[in-house]
């Protein structure tokens, strides 16, 4: 794997290579991208009750207001929406890994609007089939599901990548596990979402009872693939570690997990029996902290690895700013080049943080300019 830069003179100014596909998507796809329209679908781009109303609104009640809220208006959140089209899901999924041949079978969720779904996303998904050009990709997602998604995924499809956007019914999905009786009470009222986005409540449900049931890999949409995965089975990332070695916490940015494993039975029952809406990363990277710590001596009969820090998580939310800018001195040169050497070597992916970093530029000559050149499937078009 090597981190090279290449440049393109367009328009008497000199831009990167994900510049240059950048530009390239907009030209070829925009008009089209902006005037489809759903395909008969209740999931279109019209901005109905959505989560960031419910998390605005969550913020000016108490937990008995937001519970009645969300009972009362759970049919006009997107994702929540059921209907003939959705409940084909599990078919769906049934089918397209059946229609070609799947190296690994990876699952993204996207619960934003489509025209959201921008460069650094599509150059996370394009990084995946740069090292997995066989593999099956499902993104679940209402609003990607449209034809505007259609749009937005056409390159890939062109280039011949397995790859599919899919309006989840969580119902079905969640059908038989104990996360189906924390949905239901969830829309009777019974359960405060709380002040945290549900959306990410939900993927982080989500992404446990979609591996459970199918197997494979779940990766976050900022989370850049370096290599092949193909060597790692049932692992998780820690995010930090002490100064031995061991782990202080895990992420699931990343998980990578056998059909029906036992470890995701006890988190997703572990996520519904401590569900807490309010406070961030609770059902997230602390409940698989708590899960595996409880478990951890039995790591050997729930045949579990846990990969260090480098493996998926190099640079911390504190410091992945950093990765953004350009060396200014050589002194910062060296650190880059250091940096990257080490990514080489002991890193299969990178993880944004894009909550610190949505507002950041990425920089020429940055180190994720360079990650960014690498790991782009569409480099040489």
């Amino acid at each position: 794997m090597q981190f090279s830069k290449t440049t393109f003179e367009d328009e008497n100014q000199v831009v990167t290579q994900s510049d240059q596909l950048s530009k390239f998507r907009e030209k070829e796809y925009a008009p089209i991208c902006n005037t489809a329209q759903s395909r008969s679908s209740p999931h279109s781009e019209e901005e109905n009750l959505d989560f960031v109303e419910l998390h605005r609104i969550s913020r000016a009640h108490k937990a008995r207001d937001r519970r009645e809220r969300l009972k009362r208006n759970w049919k006009k959140i997107r994702v929540m929406q059921t209907d003939h089209e959705t409940k084909r899901f599990p078919h769906r999924l049934k089918d397209f890994f059946e229609s070609g041949r799947c190296s690994a079978r990876f699952f993204m969720t996207w619960f934003s609007p489509a025209s959201t779904f921008g460069p650094r996303e599509r150059i996370c998904l394009e990084s995946i089939f740069k090292f997995h050009p066989f593999a099956c990709v499902v993104i679940i997602s209402q609003s990607l599901d449209t034809e505007r998604g259609d749009c937005i995924l056409k390159p890939f499809i062109d280039a011949g990548h397995h790859l599919m956007a899919a309006a989840p019914d969580l119902p079905s999905i969640f059908e038989n596990t104990s996360a189906e009786i924390w949905f239901r009470r969830l829309k009777e009222g019974k359960i405060d979402p709380g002040g945290i986005s549900l959306s990410q409540n939900l993927s982080n449900l989500l992404r446990l009872v979609i591996l459970y049931k199918f197997g494979g890999i779940y990766v976050d949409t900022d989370v850049i693939a370096l290599r092949d995965f193909s060597t790692l089975s049932n692992s998780i990332g820690a995010q930090s570690a002490d100064a031995f070695g061991h782990w202080s916490r895990l992420n699931n940015a990343v998980l990578i997990f056998d059909k029906s494993h036992p470890i995701l039975l006890q988190l997703i029952r572990s996520f519904t029996s401590n569900f807490n809406g309010g406070r961030w990363g609770h059902n997230g990277p602390y409940l698989v902290s708590s899960v595996f710590e409880r478990i951890e001596g039995q790591n050997s009969s729930f045949n579990l690895t846990v990969l260090p820090p480098r493996a998926f998580y190099p640079a911390t939310w504190q410091q992945i700013g950093r990765w953004f800018h350009s060396p200014k001195h050589e002194t910062e040169r060296h650190w880059k080049a250091a940096k990257l050497q080490e990514l080489q070597l002991e890193s299969y992916a990178v993880h944004l943080w894009n909550k610190q970093t949505r507002m950041l530029l990425v920089e020429r000559d940055s180190i994720l300019d360079d990650l960014f050149q690498c790991c782009c499937a569409f480099c040489n078009e």
